[in-house]
């Protein structure tokens, strides 16, 4: 008798996952044409074969995919879509994040209750509690800010499809500032070892950094795995 009630309880949960990761889908594939942004479009491009493959033997091989891609997914945009509250940014700059993170959240629980087949009833209140939870990021995210002021005397650098604008820049000694702005979907640093600068900025964050420099030259660096290797780095040249 349990396992007949399971039955139906899984096919609802299938088809709860499947909606969540189409939605994943088209945000993704949105991003990834909207920032030019490679990263996402292989996340988007995952989605979609993850959702192929939810239809294919009761959908196990799938449902592993989209697990993993849910999980990925919701531990870069959680933390970015809180530091980015946190910071005042933009609507659309926290907006993306926050509901990738809803989604991605809602879809692992989904995978969760296939696995399981619990009862149906929990994936409604799972849905109801997603649309809450983006109602209130869309609240608290009114009035933020758009633009944030250049840094007078500073280094700007944006962060685009895994490069710095700037490669090789060149300032003053002393006290030096850099802003970043990030216009791709997933996380970057700009990190400098040799002066114990490190800092993360998300998806469509802003951040400066102020840091003592003596003359020379340093080398700067994303340091999320597989970044400095796609070709984020430059060299800093201090005068």
């Amino acid at each position: 008798m349990q396992t007949q009630t399971k039955a139906p309880n899984r096919k609802a949960w299938r088809g709860f996952v499947q909606v969540v990761a189409v939605l994943d889908f088209l945000l993704l594939a949105a991003a990834a044409v909207g920032l030019t942004d490679l990263e996402a479009g292989l996340f988007a491009l995952g989605m979609l074969v993850g959702v192929v493959l939810l239809r294919v033997r009761r959908g196990f091989v799938g449902s592993i995919a989209l697990a993993l891609l849910f999980a990925d997914t919701a531990v870069w945009m959680l933390p970015g879509a809180l530091s980015n509250l946190s910071h005042n940014d933009g609507f659309i700059d926290t907006a993306l994040p926050s509901t990738l993170a809803v989604f991605s959240i809602a879809g692992l629980l989904g995978v969760l209750g296939l696995w399981l087949g619990l009862d149906q009833r929990i994936g409604r209140a799972l849905a109801a509690f997603a649309v809450l939870a983006l109602v209130a990021v869309a609240v608290t995210s009114i009035g933020a800010r758009e633009d944030v002021a250049p840094v007078a005397g500073g280094v700007g650098m944006e962060m685009r499809d895994l490069k710095f604008s700037e490669s090789s820049p060149q300032i003053a000694a002393g006290e030096v500032t850099v802003q970043l702005a990030n216009r791709d979907l997933f996380w970057h640093t700009f990190t400098i070892s040799e002066l114990d600068v490190d800092v993360r900025v998300p998806v469509g964050g802003e951040r400066s950094v102020t840091f003592d420099a003596p003359a020379g030259t340093y080398k700067f660096v994303c340091a999320i795995p597989g970044h400095t290797q796609a070709g984020m780095k430059g060299t800093l040249t201090v005068r």
